[in-house]
């Protein structure tokens, strides 16, 4: 009987702490800000940054009535930096006392599903930074009633599955989702049909492959798509031709060769594309000039020749070339080619 006493009182506080009843005092929230502090995690208000160095309190200006405000828990705390928080954990335990925090910049390898847990305290986020962080398909389920998100970095969270996905199907507001290396197939692209006002995605370092690009076909306000090192092929883009209003395509180590180029005139806004690593050759001049709205060309360990650059170059004086090899990446022109007498 002592033990079921025991195990009830456990429960019951659990319960209290995971879910605070009303609105957090003024009180409540100094002291939360103070803990926060002492975690080394950053806090902003409207126009104010709390933060601490070294063990003491180092306020972005000492005489703003604003940093003075959010101490003491009166102005609202809209945004939370973790990336150096000393236990990540606890201190998303404490952000539920700011249900009004809009930005949470969490990716840390620390974080887990019991941090995660508290998110559902914040249902006015509207971008959510959990890359790198060791959530699982279980904590994705506190996600899934985040209505106001606009933005959701899940990069290289490498416990989550692909079935995961399905926790996003209600955030109908997302336009920025970054899945860069998890564990992806072809198949779990489907659950992403329904995000509708989705303009940034980043599939890079995933599984997925040409019967993928059938799903994503149907995100038309798509603008950024990043696919590189994926399974993709060259003739598996041709699917991605409803995406009409497309701007940036990062197609790096693909197996994309001379012929391919000409098909990018599909997409005649893009203006950011990234070749890098692909099969290209000098022959890929031609088309690649004609693509009239680019802007920017990245075609870094290709096989394109110093005299081929010069070419482009000539052809759109206008055009950012990125190239060069062994990680050195230049924008400037390389040595003109001598000429022949």
């Amino acid at each position: 009987m002592y033990l079921r006493a025991l195990i009830a009182l456990a429960v019951a506080t659990c319960w209290a702490h995971a879910t605070p009843i009303g609105a957090p005092s003024k009180e409540q929230r100094a002291k939360a800000i103070v803990t926060l502090l002492g975690l080394d995690v950053w806090l902003r208000t409207e126009r104010a940054t709390l933060r601490r160095y070294h063990g003491r309190m180092e306020l972005s200006d000492a005489d703003d009535p604003d940093v003075a405000l959010g101490v003491r828990g009166e102005a609202p705390i809209l945004e939370a930096c973790l990336y150096r928080c000393k236990d990540p954990d606890l201190a998303m335990s404490l952000l539920r006392s700011f249900p009004e925090l809009r930005h949470l910049l969490a990716g840390d390898h620390r974080i887990t599903d019991a941090g995660v847990r508290y998110l559902t305290a914040l249902q006015e986020l509207r971008r959510l930074d959990l890359s790198q962080s060791g959530i699982t398909d279980r904590g994705m389920q506190y996600l899934r009633n985040l209505r106001e998100l606009w933005a959701l970095d899940l990069g290289a969270c490498h416990q989550l599955s692909g079935s995961s996905l399905r926790y996003l199907t209600g955030l109908k507001h997302l336009s920025s989702l970054n899945l860069f290396a998890l564990n992806l197939t072809d198949q779990d692209l489907a659950q992403l049909r329904g995000l509708k006002e989705l303009e940034f995605l980043d599939l890079d370092d995933t599984r997925v492959g040409n019967r993928g690009l059938q799903e994503l076909a149907h995100l038309t306000s798509l603008r950024t798509l990043w696919l590189s090192y994926t399974k993709v092929t060259a003739a598996g883009l041709v699917q991605l031709r409803p995406l009409v209003g497309l701007r940036s395509l990062d197609l790096a180590g693909l197996p994309v060769g001379d012929r391919d180029v000409a098909g990018l005139a599909a997409w005649p806004r893009l203006e950011k594309l990234s070749l890098r690593s692909t099969k290209i050759t000098s022959a890929a001049v031609k088309p690649l000039s004609s693509l009239k709205a680019l802007k920017e060309l990245n075609v870094c360990e290709t096989h394109l020749t110093a005299a081929a650059i010069h070419a482009l170059r000539a052809a759109r004086p206008d055009l950012t070339i990125i190239y060069g090899t062994g990680g050195h990446a230049r924008t400037s022109l390389p040595k003109a080619p001598a000429r022949s007498r």
